[in-house]
């Protein structure tokens, strides 16, 4: 079923993923499909012997006094009210808070994807708030669910005991005036009893099913929306011969999700194969050309045919694409630019890496091709990771290459090398360029340039070895705090000891005193005490995990382990798992505890011998119940890594489902997922058949036992040693606790998954972050703004021999601008990640005004700190909430946000939207282009209003006019502030007090503009780079 929704979540049109995140998605997927696999699994085979059980002791009682059975079945029609009923009101509130869950989720998914921003901007205290919100919310409507689940649970059994004394009355008559025998009656009763407990028992199995139900209703949903999936089957030209020419006439188009906005209105342009073709202004053009969306009126033509012509996945390996934002996989350098032409061979993918001006840096890691670039690329820079996105484009050999702002994240040298390959290498070319690079980067005569303006807008073996031994250490520590994972976890639900106390009590007593007051009563009070301790716990359970996750350094979340998508799967499915020790199953095993403990006493005391061979079965039922556990937690131990890597490769398709369909990836990432879920599911079917033996067995020796002292009783009679009134007692106590030893051992796998979760999570509460940003470390009184890097050696941990910097020195004084440039991959933003301590340095320091930076308080640094990064990360909040993001310590009002976004030259964009400051920008800004994106990422530094601000290529995105505009906001704003400009436009860096060259980890020059150009050395090699 995974497979299933996951292969028709990639065959969704683009415009399915701008209404539905990520997180989202990944919950439904591990989630809803486990609550399925719960319904269509053992519960659904219990659910089926429990009605199997319950039809044939009701064959067989009509069978043999069918006025008598009749009777005792008078209040069956209550219970069936009483089902219909509850199953409707069950159902809104489980969906309810499977809709509060997914909520969630898309949250938590947001959050670890921009784990850097949220850091930088002190957020993980508002992020936790809003991740709280949602959570209690499924609390609340999980409890009023408890509370109506004992309702029903306890108005059956009182029905069922009402229905007992009827029988005990009837049955009494029909001795007396129908001429039945006390065998025929004693006969009905235990058949029509184990009948009605069979159908009280089945309770919590048709809750599983009726909670499947619900869970596959959005399951459903994605399986049979046909209109928002692309359909390959009907098109004329299956087998195309495409030349290169593209023309757009009279084209109109609005995005889904934003109808009432028409971003082309009229659009028309046309061009011939091998045709130079400069568009400034519109991405959305080359989202028309990949048929990502459908233009509303007008029409697209590819060789004089309609682009509906087209087979979509054909007209893709046609086409080579290179975004603005590079989207790498996290997977080798060899395998990501393998995508761009699977059957490429090692030499092809070479030479690609040459022409991109990528195979120096490459071959210079350890790993060379085979080094792991990590979640999104990040143990690349953000011009390596361009590289490498230009080599799988070129790869393709593609008839139509796009290029939106291909080359913004590169240096010049790298950039005019890479133009230079790029011109040879495609027949047509659609740049998306700002206007101030038109001239240096589009060809001296271009044979077309339409400006459209107003038509809208490594791991090494040695570092794969000090990653885990440096994880192992943690579950070695963690393992020696954990010995018993359930009490851990129980002690967690201290606040709510009382509702514990009082479930439990409600439990045994229920057990203990199975009549119809007892059994209303008990399973009322049990139910809803247990409902409300364990749900508060699953909710602590997700905060805390939430929160420990969130308490972690950088450098662990680079590991490949804790990726996003594996983080996502453990946070949504470890908590709901965990509860299965301390939730409503708790007071399941108290009942049956209380049954057997009372049944037990009151047969020794009416017949002692009898008692002890019903007694003698029961280490056989512990032995049957304790091998149950094991089987399961082996298994969930074993597999649980699997499901994280399937959850990380669903994760990762379908956030990044653009970059997917351009490279006509679905069918091998649906095939890898397939593989990965393959191991579990074979683990499954051997463990099954030994799960299914232990089950069976626990279950049998409880008939076993009744069989025994039916038999040792008539005996006993026989021998006058018993009176038939005491060995009925005894009898009936021992059929009672023997019921409800099967409906407990049921209970067992959600044990033995919960202990196995519980360790998972225990050991994520016990690390303890290398990198701590608790209240501690002292704050600077009187902050200057000096920054000095002294001798500073660093290298990341998942590459620790590839050293970034090398006895690095600089001293920045205050309100100095300071500009660093040099080639990609030299370090530049590994220092801005320095300052903002995303990392410690292995040698050397960092000093703040004199005082070293891992002895200030880091929330109280990262306030005095601004940072626009290279790729702006957004929230899918609103506008004004993103740009309120800059400063969290405090109510921003409106005032200040309208007068940040001016300066930032972006408030006339957002007063035309239909909603003004309130519109959503979408999942990671989706809804918005690079440039806009970027405008708003610098005014919410502007409302931060820092001491020091940290630019990584801040107006890349940016045309020259909104490129100039923002530039005066900005050299307005770090005026008297400490400042470190990274880029590679030399001409925005011309004005900085100091501009420092950086080469091989140290720093090779420094002066003024004019001064480096007179030295003649590095830094004039790059200026010439640009002409």
């Amino acid at each position: 079923m995974r497979e299933c929704v996951f292969r028709a979540l990639l065959q969704k049109n683009i415009f399915y993923f701008d209404t539905h995140t990520t997180g989202e998605l990944s919950t439904i997927l591990n989630i809803n499909i486990s609550k399925i696999h719960d319904g269509i699994g053992d519960k659904l085979a219990l659910l089926i012997q429990s009605i199997a059980k319950f039809v044939i002791s009701l064959i067989v009682a009509f069978f043999r006094g069918w006025k008598m059975t009749f009777v005792m079945l008078s209040l069956a029609p209550f219970i069936l009210i009483v089902s219909i009923i509850s199953s409707k009101m069950f159902g809104k509130l489980f969906a309810q808070e499977l809709k509060a869950y997914e909520r969630a989720g898309a949250i938590s998914e947001e959050v670890f994807s921009n784990v850097r921003t949220v850091f930088a901007f002190n957020g993980t205290k508002h992020e936790q708030t809003r991740y709280e919100k949602h959570i209690e919310s499924a609390r609340k409507h999980a409890i009023k669910k408890g509370a109506i689940s004992g309702i029903i649970i306890g108005l059956m059994y009182f029905i069922f005991f009402a229905s007992y004394a009827i029988s005990f009355w009837y049955g009494n008559y029909l001795i007396h005036n129908e001429n039945y025998d006390i065998s025929n009656v004693i006969f009905i009763f235990f058949n029509v009893i184990m009948a009605l407990l069979s159908l009280g028992r089945s309770t919590t199995y048709r809750e599983s099913i009726n909670q499947a139900k619900i869970a596959a209703a959005p399951v459903w949903d994605i399986l049979r929306l046909e209109e928002q999936t692309i359909c390959t089957t009907d098109r004329k030209i299956p087998n195309m011969n495409f030349c290169g020419k593209v023309k757009f006439n009279n084209v109109f188009f609005s995005y889904p999700s934003r109808p009432d906005m028409v971003v082309l209105r009229g659009l028309t342009f046309e061009a011939e194969a091998g045709q130079t073709l400069a568009l400034v202004g519109k991405s959305t053009c080359m989202q028309l050309l990949q048929q990502f969306y459908k233009p509303t009126r007008g029409q697209i033509m590819l060789d004089d045919q309609s682009i509906e012509c087209f087979d979509s996945q054909e007209l893709q390996r046609k086409i080579g694409v290179v975004n603005q934002e590079p989207v790498l996989f996290a997977t080798t350098i060899l395998k990501n630019i393998q995508y761009g032409q699977p059957n490429a061979t090692f030499a092809d993918i070479q030479a690609a890496a040459m022409t991109a001006n990528a195979h120096n840096f490459i071959m210079s890691l350890p790993d060379k091709y085979d080094t792991v670039v990590g979640e999104y690329g990040t143990q690349l820079s953000g011009g390596e990771r361009q590289r490498i996105v230009i080599a799988r484009a070129l790869l393709r050999n593609p008839t139509l290459l796009l290029l939106d702002e291909a080359s913004s994240a590169l240096d010049n040298q790298s950039e005019k090398m890479v133009q230079q390959a790029l011109e040879k290498a495609s027949k047509a070319q659609v740049f998306q360029e700002p206007f101030d690079e038109v001239d240096d980067n589009i060809p001296s005569s271009p044979e077309l340039t339409p400006f459209i303006k107003n038509s809208g807008d490594s791991d090494s073996e040695d570092e794969k070895s000090i990653l885990q031994k440096d994880e192992n250490k943690i579950k070695i520590n963690s393992k020696k705090k954990i010995h018993w994972p359930s009490l851990a976890i129980l002690k967690m639900n201290r606040p709510e000891i009382l509702l514990i106390i009082i479930g439990a009590l409600a439990s045994m007593f229920n057990g203990g005193f199975e009549v119809g007051t007892c059994a209303l009563l008990g399973e009322i009070v049990g139910n809803f005490m247990f409902a409300c301790s364990g749900e508060a716990l699953t909710k602590r359970l997700r905060a805390k995990a939430f929160q420990a996750i969130l308490r972690q350094e950088i450098a662990w979340f680079d590991h490949p382990d804790n990726n996003t998508g594996a983080l996502c799967t453990r946070l949504s499915s470890e908590a709901a798992t965990i509860q299965g020790v301390a939730g409503a199953r708790i007071g399941v095993i108290l009942s049956t505890v209380g049954n057997l403990s009372v049944g037990i006493t009151i047969a020794f005391i009416f017949g002692w011998k009898l008692s002890l061979v019903a007694l003698g079965f029961v280490p056989f039922m512990v032995i049957g119940g304790f091998l149950q556990i094991r089987l399961m937690y082996g298994y969930s131990s074993q597999n649980n890594k699997a499901f994280q890597c399937a959850g990380s490769l669903a994760f990762q398709a379908l956030q990044n489902i653009r970059t997917l369909r351009q490279l006509t990836l679905e069918m091998q990432f649906i095939n890898n997922y397939y593989h990965l879920l393959d191991i579990p599911y074979r683990s499954s079917i051997r463990r099954t058949y030994i799960f299914a033996l232990a089950y069976s067995f626990t279950s049998s020796t409880a008939f076993f036992s009744m069989a025994a002292v039916f038999f040792y009783g008539g005996i006993l009679v026989k021998r006058n040693e018993m009176l038939f009134k005491n060995v009925m007692i005894v009898v009936n106590c021992i059929i009672i606790g023997a019921q409800s030893v099967p409906y407990s051992a049921a209970m067992v796998p959600d044990y033995g998954k919960a202990v196995s979760a519980a360790r998972r999570m225990l050991a994520l509460f016990a690390r303890e972050p290398k990198i701590s940003i608790d209240l501690h470390g002292s704050k600077l009184k009187n902050f200057t703004g000096d920054i000095h890097f002294k001798a500073v050696n660093f290298a990341y941990a998942t590459r620790s021999r590839v050293s970034v910097l090398n006895n690095f020195n600089l001293d920045i004084k205050s309100g100095q601008r300071v500009a660093i440039v040099g080639m990609s991959g030299n370090g530049k933003s590994t220092l801005l990640h320095l300052l903002e301590r995303f990392y410690d340095v292995q040698s050397g320091s960092v000093l703040i005004d004199t005082k070293d930076l891992r002895d200030i308080n880091l929330h109280w640094w990262r306030s005095q700190v601004g940072m626009v990064s290279q790729e702006p990360t957004l929230f899918n909040v609103s506008i004004a909430e993103n740009l309120a993001y800059g400063d969290l310590s405090r109510q921003v009002t409106i005032e200040e946000i309208i007068e940040a976004a001016k300066n930032a030259n972006i408030h006339d964009f957002i007063q035309r939207l239909p909603q003004g400051y309130d519109t959503c920008v979408g999942f990671k800004g989706g809804q918005l282009s690079g440039g806009q994106k970027q405008r708003i990422a610098i005014a919410r530094v502007l409302i931060r209003n820092p001491k020091v601000i940290l630019l990584d290529e801040a107006t890349s995105a940016l045309d020259s006019e909104n490129e100039k505009a923002v530039n005066e906001a900005l050299i307005h704003v770090v005026t008297g502030r400490s400042s470190i400009v990274v880029a590679h436009r030399l001409s925005t860096i011309q004005d900085a007090d100091l501009i420092c060259v950086l080469h091989n980890g140290h720093i090779v020059e420094t002066g003024s503009h004019h001064q480096l150009l007179t030295k003649k050395g590095y830094y004039y090699k790059l200026s010439q780079c640009i002409r």
